[in-house]
């Protein structure tokens, strides 16, 4: 029987063991579908996503946390819950927790600082109880005060219960960017959904109606087909939501993927991905600042011309998340719309590096990648221009290397940009020549200061002579067009060989130097530049 109550003494009451089991199992599915709808608004990446699956999270968790809260009173008061059930109160309690959700869970998905956690912690545990105290009321307005213990143990379960998922949810997050891990485990949902009816109990019996309030009532008919109506459609709702979860997912990550298509070549978008690039986003205000964004030079050695060109490379370290990829870090860049000052602020860093090379009497050139929207920029060029008259700086001493993806996709809206940047000295290259969709219409259509062939044209290049003879006849195109070519990616004596035997003298890979630090180099120069000569003859 729905209304099979055992009393305690002093007016206490539980339910029937039958009506505590299905409410445990009820809860514990809840637990399972919030944490889920959770989880999958923390992976969200840039603000939009953000704030659907927030909302979606919310208006989901907000509204099985208002079925588990209704429907737990019918295993103690059924007959008044059916037939004190009003629609205004009802929604309004329902109005109140969704509030409530809206507010707190973008923090508890993505914040890391505790003292964030806890308030929002505190702040949903008020509307909670507030939302409690409105049904209460409407279902029997001559409610009483009965245990202030009950209520403590009900705030201090809550709270307890609202900290632990969301510090356990942090923890996993922090696990996934070293080593793909499991989120919440079953453990977890049945756990929680004990602590829920262990919460409500308390609340009942804290705050409830007078002992005598149920002697005389006996439960309608309909109120078996109530207790289904509100359940149903909270479970129709859950359904729903984690239904278009795999679905949004699946929409982010081609979101994602053609995003990084316009930056770096390399990128893997995956599930495990997604968690990275979502703990980026959380620590985003705090990695976009000068002091983070530490740059380290890769040597580009022209062994014909005895000369030596250095590319910059982002180098990003945080205290929480640890060393992180400059590539994943350039994606969170776009997805935030933060790409135009994120490139500005590396420029100008790589800039102030060669300004201090000059004054050692260093006349190195340098490198910057740079993304197409950046290049793009109507306040681009002229403030390339200022920064480089306050550096006194000359512009033939700087190269922009953009992505061959990127200039393929804004083909027609780049070349008055490279033009003008060719006309002030400032060169274009194109980076990860040979990888994709190359397209050779745009060698003779671009004015393009030299190309950069991936490394990829190095995969077992010594065992494999139709690669020799394709590097080899990009060599030869390139030469005619007047073109210059850099290959990426030499690491052995062997491959420096055959690089020349092709007809490419200008190499950059760990066969010379790995990328170090700015205050490196000067030494790194001093004591190789001599050894070029030998180097070129030998090979």
């Amino acid at each position: 029987m729905l209304h099979s109550i055992q009393p305690l003494s002093q007016g206490l009451k539980i339910p029937s063991p039958l009506l505590g089991m299905l409410f445990w199992i009820m809860a514990s599915i809840a637990m399972f579908v919030c944490q889920r709808l959770v989880e999958h608004a923390a992976v969200s990446v840039d603000k939009f996503s953000r704030q659907i699956t927030t909302s979606h999270a919310a208006i989901g968790v907000g509204s099985i946390i208002w079925t588990l809260d209704v429907a737990g009173f019918f295993i103690y008061e059924p007959g008044i819950v059916s037939k004190n059930l009003e629609l205004i109160p009802a929604l309004i309690a329902l109005i109140i927790i969704t509030l409530g959700c809206r507010v707190t869970i973008p923090t508890l998905a993505a914040s890391t600082r505790n003292s964030t956690v806890i308030l929002a912690s505190t702040v949903l545990v008020i509307a909670l109880l507030t939302a409690h105290c409105v049904i209460v009321n409407w279902q029997t307005p001559s409610m009483v005060y009965q245990d202030g213990w009950n209520i403590a143990g009900a705030i201090f379960f809550i709270l307890a219960l609202t900290l632990y998922m969301s510090f356990s949810h942090q923890r996993v997050k922090l696990r996934n960017l070293k080593t793909p891990v499991a989120w919440n485990n079953w453990q977890d949902w049945v756990l929680g959904g004990g602590v829920i009816l262990c919460i409500h109990w308390l609340l009942v019996n804290g705050v409830t109606s007078p002992p005598d309030s149920l002697s005389n009532t006996e439960p309608p008919a309909n109120t078996l087909l109530l207790l289904l109506l509100i359940i149903g459609s909270s479970l129709a709702i859950g359904t729903e939501l984690l239904f278009n979860l795999r679905s949004d997912r699946q929409r982010q990550q081609f979101f994602h993927q053609g995003l990084s298509l316009l930056r770096a070549s390399h990128v893997s978008i995956s599930p495990a991905q997604d968690h990275n690039l979502a703990m980026l986003a959380d620590h985003f205000n705090e990695l976009v600042n000068p002091d983070k964004l530490v740059l380290h030079f890769q040597p580009i050695v022209n062994l014909r011309s005895h000369s030596i060109h250095l590319e910059a490379l982002l180098r990003l370290e945080h205290e929480r998340l640890g060393r992180i990829n400059p590539e994943q870090f350039f994606l969170a860049c776009e997805l935030h719309k933060r790409t135009v000052e994120v490139d500005k602020l590396i420029i100008l860093n790589a800039l102030q590096c060669l300004k201090h090379w000059r004054e050692q009497d260093m006349l190195p050139c340098i490198s910057v990648n740079i993304a197409p929207i950046t290049l793009l920029s109507k306040e681009f060029i002229p403030w390339l221009i200022s920064a480089l008259d306050k550096l006194s700086l000359p512009t033939h001493q700087l190269c922009l290397e953009i992505t061959e993806h990127a200039i393929i996709a804004y083909e027609k809206e780049i070349v008055d940009v490279m033009s003008h940047l060719n006309n002030i000295g400032v060169r274009v290259v194109m980076d990860d020549f040979g990888v994709g969709y190359s397209s050779l219409s745009v060698l003779a259509d671009l004015p393009i200061a030299g190309i950069k062939c991936d490394r990829l044209f190095l995969r077992n290049i010594q065992h494999e002579p139709r690669r020799q003879l394709l590097l080899r006849k990009v060599a030869v195109m390139c030469a005619e067009l007047s073109i210059p070519v850099t290959i990426e990616g030499v690491e052995t004596e062997e491959e420096l060989s055959i690089v020349q035997q092709c007809g490419i003298d200008s190499i950059q890979g760990y066969f010379f130097a790995r990328p170090m630090p700015a205050e490196e180099i000067p030494a790194w120069v001093s004591n190789s530049l001599p050894l070029l000569p030998s180097l070129a003859t030998s090979s």
